[in-house]
């Protein structure tokens, strides 16, 4: 739609709505915060399917702060509640968390393609390691996902800085807001490589994943590793 956040207060309900009359689409499928609320404020006449992928009343307070989050968390939890129907969530843990709210919806658990996140031998783990330029002799941590302020590295780093040993490393996947910042606690042994289209890649050669997140919905990463 081509809109920023400021402009979208003022155009974005007049500009879905003309581009949903032209596609009359069969359902819409909404997910995150805003769309959820757009959706369901102005356009709950047509079909639509939301996926809720977190904790709206943990993730928001950790992002926003209690009041504004809690603000937001209850105006999600009011989308919810009028179109329960309509939401699915990634987990029974969420599910249960708006059960304890009295909103009863349904859950589709998060799963990964199996046939391209798979483990490999020994002897390929060496070979994909020279080939990305990993020491051989190194135990392989890795972590992966945005880098933000809920994803909670610092713990990861801190640790890994005050336990390793020397013989191992630390691979951090991803990019984000906090990368900066959070570069300035690395040593030697810990490598930011930034946003990668082979993340199996990295998966595959680790001999440990590392997940220090503060919330969570159903994280895609740790089902990533498990797979391989």
């Amino acid at each position: 739609l081509n809109l920023s956040r400021l402009r979208g207060i003022f155009f974005l309900k007049a500009r879905l709505s003309k581009l949903l009359d032209m596609i009359n689409p069969h359902c819409i499928h909404s997910q995150g915060f805003r769309s959820d609320l757009l959706v369901s404020l102005f356009f709950s006449n047509y079909k639509f399917i939301s996926t809720i992928h977190n904790n709206p009343f943990a993730d928001y307070s950790y992002k926003l702060g209690n009041i504004s989050g809690s603000m937001i968390a209850h105006l999600h939890k009011y989308c919810v509640k009028k179109n329960p129907n309509s939401f699915i969530a990634v987990s029974r843990s969420i599910l249960e968390i708006y059960a304890s709210k009295k909103i009863k919806i349904n859950y589709i658990q998060n799963g990964v393609d199996d046939e391209y996140f798979t483990s490999i031998k020994p002897s390929d783990k060496n070979l994909l390691k020279l080939k990305l330029g990993i020491p051989l002799d190194r135990h392989i941590f890795i972590s992966s996902g945005r880098l933000e302020k809920s994803k909670n590295l610092i713990t990861t780093i801190e640790g890994f800085n005050k336990y390793n040993q020397s013989n191992s490393i630390l691979l951090i996947v991803g990019d984000g807001s906090e990368r900066q910042s959070l570069e300035n606690f690395k040593r030697e042994y810990i490598h930011f490589l930034g946003f990668t289209d082979s993340i199996v890649e990295y998966y595959q050669l680790a001999d440990f994943f590392i997940s220090s997140s503060v919330t969570e919905g159903f994280p895609m990463a740790v089902l990533e590793s498990m797979a391989v």
